[in-house]
């Protein structure tokens, strides 16, 4: 995986303008509307927003996984390695997931076959990916992959079944069999959703350390912004299905440019700063079948101005690299 290293301004994954909308009864729900960002080669990018903004679904459609019925991808690009993604037979994506891009799923538990042993399911990845192996160097492979994720007793927890681990095991199980076949690219959706701190946190290092070492890129979803300052270069923040802010983590820390960043950041509790309450962003995320017809955040802004409401904003470049999709925003500019 050395080649991640040698030009790290190089583009691994390209998405352009990508829309998935779910066609259901109650009418069609535009989840991904439009969304654009890169991952470079060695890097890895944080996308954020609340619950309902349509950030998992970005992801699996990457992978191709979205579920047709009822859901389908309506246009854009998924370039990885300079080829479209939407342009390849299902085989040849079958091809790619697990080996060129792998991903690691929210819930571990759900993600692993509850009636096979561990080390069969980290196996069966390698023996997809790598026909000339035998069972035997496949568990060998299996065995090396629970080291370096650093499960206890690997020789004996290679036979056990996803319910004898705990859910940080689970997920650290997960993780092998991500990056069994050593990925260029490594999506993870919410991967420390419903682990306590302290896996959390050992989770976070163990990704850490796998990226240092194996120079793999990692698209991480996420709504904690926490872990999006302790392990990203690059954020994307998203809202009713599209990017509102995109750029440097640093820069958009210190200067958010759209007020659903700066809602975002000042939800968090902070160790400088004495607070009865936490500041909440009023409303909820709008339903994504009755989208406003401006400024998709213009229901809950508080700066809300007349044309917010009637026209959607430019996403426009503030600053090198930093785009930003705000009427606000562009004026002040």
């Amino acid at each position: 995986m050395k080649e991640n290293h040698c030009d790290k301004n190089k583009e691994l994954l390209k998405v352009n303008g990508l829309r998935t909308h779910f066609f259901t009864d109650a009418g069609e729900i535009k989840a991904v509307n439009g969304v654009s960002f890169s991952v470079r080669n060695g890097e890895t990018l944080g996308i954020v927003g609340e619950s309902g903004c349509g950030k998992s679904v970005t992801v699996r459609s990457i992978m191709r996984l979205v579920k047709t019925p009822p859901a389908k991808i309506m246009g854009g690009e998924i370039l990885f390695e300079n080829h479209d993604l939407l342009k390849i037979s299902e085989k040849e994506m079958q091809d790619i997931r697990g080996k060129r891009i792998s991903m690691i799923f929210q819930e571990p538990m759900t993600a692993l076959n509850p009636v096979f042993t561990v080390g069969y399911q980290i196996a069966e990845v390698i023996l997809r990916h790598n026909k000339k192996l035998s069972r035997a160097q496949a568990n060998e492979q299996a065995l090396e992959m629970l080291r370096m994720v650093e499960i206890p007793d690997p020789e004996r927890r290679i036979h056990n079944y996803p319910h004898q681990f705990s859910g940080g095991m689970r997920q650290r199980v997960v993780i092998a069999i991500a990056l069994a076949c050593s990925p260029k690219l490594l999506i993870a959706d919410e991967p420390t959703t419903a682990l306590d701190v302290t896996i959390q946190a050992q989770i976070l290092d163990l990704m850490r350390k796998l990226k240092e070492e194996q120079g793999t890129s990692i698209l991480m979803i996420t709504h904690d912004l926490g872990i999006v300052a302790e392990m990203c270069d690059r954020v994307a923040v998203m809202y009713g299905g599209e990017i509102v802010e995109q750029g440097n983590v640093k820069e958009i820390y210190k200067s958010p440019l759209h007020p659903y960043t700066r809602g975002l950041l000042r939800s968090l509790p902070r160790i400088d700063q004495e607070t009865e309450r936490l500041y909440t962003i009023e409303g909820a995320v709008p339903n994504p079948k009755d989208l406003p017809k401006g400024c998709k955040f213009s229901t809950r802004c508080a700066q809300c101005a007349e044309k917010c409401k009637e026209s959607p904003p430019e996403y426009k470049e503030m600053t090198s690299g930093h785009f930003v999709a705000c009427h606000l925003a562009n004026e002040v500019s």
